[in-house]
């Protein structure tokens, strides 16, 4: 039998095992659909999670001021040291005067109050630093305020935080559910494999005795498996991708403040995933529970 021919008997051998015990199916379809749309909520809800931690750049710096003392030759030393300090990937230098004219524009409806400071400008020079990751701005700070002519540090660390806080706590939840869920999915693939084997058994055992391989009886099991577990993941991605869209990015934009990640940007990736991991519980599931019935 060519490889194409048994490809082809495989593929029509598993619709018939499908069809033989539609409920089993269709649960093991329900149940591993339900599983991917768990598991592929909370993947999005981490994606965004980043998108926005990666839009607070404001989060990403850090003002530090020089003491009164300061004088113009601390400069370079200071500068050298900033550039130094790890997770630092840029800095710029704010003068006092720099300093006041952004007051005033961020101030602007209080100019009058602020006219006349630059005769006796109050604000110190500093530098505006640039770290590389939301998640290191406490460590910079740490290094800023140990920095001999340094006289405050500012940085806002709060709203970062309760992010990644956030985020690490939903990436737990979701591996904990993907573990348990895909645990149970292929628990559900084993025994409707089991259920399809029992109900041939005698048709395995006379395939067995003329001759037809472990191999080729295999494949079809495999396949029925394989049909389940790839049409589950095909109808997850079109639910995900409607939620998604219907409910999710609509909820970001009625808030006027937060964008959504487009699902266009994320839908290869969340394929890739709902097609590999379904095929990979179907192949295991099935493997696992065939071998019993290849014993003649």
């Amino acid at each position: 039998m060519s490889r194409m021919n048994r490809f082809l008997y495989s593929l029509a051998d598993g619709l018939k095992g499908i069809l033989r015990n539609l409920m089993m199916s269709l649960m093991s379809f329900s149940m591993l659909i339900g599983s991917l749309l768990v598991v592929g909520s909370l993947s999005l809800l981490v994606v965004n999670i980043d998108a926005i931690i990666q839009d607070l750049g404001d989060q990403n710096e850090i003002m530090v001021y020089v003491h009164e003392e300061y004088d113009d030759s601390e400069f370079n030393r200071i500068s050298q040291t900033i550039m130094e300090t790890e997770h630092v990937v840029g800095f710029t230098f704010v003068s006092r005067e720099t300093a006041l004219e952004e007051m005033k524009t961020d101030l602007e409806e209080y100019a009058s109050i602020l006219e006349g400071m630059e005769e006796d400008n109050p604000l110190r020079d500093g530098f505006r630093i640039q770290v590389d990751d939301p998640a290191n701005v406490e460590n910079v700070v740490a290094a800023m305020e140990n920095v001999d002519g340094i006289g405050n540090v500012e940085a806002r660390t709060d709203v970062v935080d309760s992010f990644l806080k956030t985020r690490n706590a939903v990436n737990l939840i979701s591996i904990g559910l993907m573990v348990l869920l895909a645990g149970i999915s292929t628990f559900i693939i084993m025994n409707t494999i089991k259920m399809s084997a029992y109900t041939r058994r005698e048709e395995i055992a006379i395939m067995r005795m003329v001759g037809a391989t472990k191999g080729t009886i295999r494949l079809s099991f495999v396949t029925e498996a394989m049909i389940i577990c790839l049409c589950g993941s095909i109808v997850s991605f079109f639910a995900i991708m409607l939620l998604y869209q219907e409910l999710i990015e609509k909820a970001f934009s009625s808030t006027g403040l937060l964008q959504a990640v487009p699902f266009q940007e994320v839908w290869g990736g969340v394929l890739l995933i709902f097609v590999g991991a379904s095929l990979m519980i179907g192949i295991l599931g099935s493997l696992l529970s065939i071998n019993k019935y290849l014993k003649v």
